[in-house]
């Protein structure tokens, strides 16, 4: 291999000329003193090219796993080392003034100090590898210690008039965490409750007033410039009021939609046939929905979009839309409160893994199907008037089969508000049937 002594002469000026700066003079200083008089020789010690130990001599900034290697070969202290080739020395403090020191890393490929943390709750340490929003409290602790805010929605402005969209929840709670994400996802040269080029309003949160402006807010507000763009176009006019855009919208709907005539028939046939529906009693609608869940859970064909189960954590019956996650929301949630919820909660959201199901109790569970089944018969005797022995002719099983399958159905029958609103219907008819009974 030939030498490369040409490089630290001083009438070179090639591309690989080492700079007298700081960084070059003090390693090549170090080279000269462990005896190494070129790069490549220092590299070859290294395991790596000449070119890249020349690098180093430059701007480049080594890696982590290859710093380590240079300081056992150079004989030199590593935080020296650290502080000649990266220009950063450990326990400086975090320039976000987050209270942090920085200290040294342990990814190989890293190439700058990482910043140590601690909770200010309790003193947990925490390692960020980026110089941003590093939070006072750990995870834990802001997540059960941390206190709520409520924030007010503005609306939206439709030429001088504040509305709001019709599913804007008009007020939400935030936790400090995720008025944090928040307010990181939100553009900053946005003014709050101004408009932006196009006319329309950005969602925003203001943490010093207590207020926010929604999705389905931002949402309507470009709704409604679009179509007042739209009908400007169309009308050779400005839109000035809300009253304006209708009339302006009634002169020109069959341009924009030209199947507005039939869907206003199938508007008016909609209308008639809830009027009708609202001229019935209350007794009528109930038989009418009787009639329908009867009819829906007769036969050997059962609903396939209904899952009946037992919830894990209460026992009682779970009428759901999904194949997964047999439990009652509400008992999910009372579960979260207790201490082996809250450990669950507090993990990573990567390391989570399965919900812990409890054990069932003693006694072999009952299958998924073998259990719909028991429920169809309790739908067809409480509410279809059909007698145990006329189900057990059409289903082929015996009779006191049928008596255990129901018996053991309505003895789980759950409270209507721990089921979903579609579904509280069929259990209060059940329920009032049982008590009838």
């Amino acid at each position: 291999m030939v030498a490369l002594d040409y490089l630290f002469s001083p009438g070179y000026n090639g591309p690989n000329m080492i700079e007298g700066t700081a960084r070059s003079s003090w390693l090549r200083e170090a080279m000269l003193a462990a005896g190494f008089p070129t790069a490549p020789a220092l590299g070859q010690r290294l395991g790596i090219s000449g070119e890249a130990v020349l690098n180093w001599l430059h701007l480049g900034r080594p890696f982590w796993g290859k710093l380590e290697a240079l300081v056992v070969a150079l004989h030199v202290p590593l935080e020296e080392a650290v502080g000649a080739l990266w220009g950063e020395h450990v326990g400086d403090p975090c320039p976000c003034g987050c209270g942090g020191k920085k200290t040294l890393p342990t990814h190989p490929n890293a190439r700058k100090l990482v910043i140590s943390l601690p909770c200010a709750k309790c003193g947990r340490i925490r390692v960020y590898e980026r110089q941003a929003q590093h939070r006072r409290l750990c995870h834990p602790c802001g997540l059960y210690r941390a206190k709520p805010t409520t924030f007010t929605c503005v609306g939206y402005d439709d030429h001088g008039v504040t509305r709001h969209a019709k599913k804007c929840p008009r007020t939400k709670v935030f936790m400090p965490w995720e008025i944090t994400q928040y307010t990181a996802r939100q553009p900053t040269h946005w003014g709050k409750g101004i408009y932006c080029p196009r006319r329309w309003q950005r969602a925003f949160l203001d943490e010093t007033s207590a207020t926010f402006r929604c999705g389905y807010c931002s949402r309507g507000s470009i709704a409604t410039v679009h179509l007042d763009q739209r009908l400007e176009r169309e009308a050779s006019e400005r839109i000035r009021s809300r009253t304006h855009r209708s009339e302006v919208l009634r002169d020109v709907i069959f341009e924009f939609n030209p199947a507005f005539v039939n869907s206003r028939q199938k508007g008016l046939e909609r209308g008639r046939l809830k009027r009708k529906r609202d001229g019935l009693s209350k007794t009528a609608l109930l038989n009418r929905q009787r009639g329908h869940w009867v009819a829906a859970w007769a036969g050997p064909a059962l609903p396939t979009t209904r899952v009946v189960s037992r919830c894990v954590f209460c026992t009682r019956l779970t009428i759901t839309d999904r194949s997964k996650g047999n439990w009652h929301r509400s008992c999910l949630n009372n579960w979260y409160g207790t201490p082996q919820g809250r450990r669950y909660n507090s993990k990573n959201w990567m390391n989570k893994g399965p919900i812990p199901i409890p054990r069932p109790g003693p006694g072999r569970p009952a299958a998924p199907e073998a259990l719909k089944r028991a429920f169809a018969w309790a739908i067809q005797h409480y509410l279809g008037g059909r007698s145990y022995r006329d189900i057990a002719r059409d289903e082929g099983v015996a009779g006191p089969s049928i008596h255990e399958g129901v018996a053991e159905v309505m003895a789980a029958l759950p409270d209507p508000a721990l089921v979903a609103q579609r579904h509280r219907g069929i259990i209060n008819l059940l329920l009032s049937s049982v008590q009838a009974t």
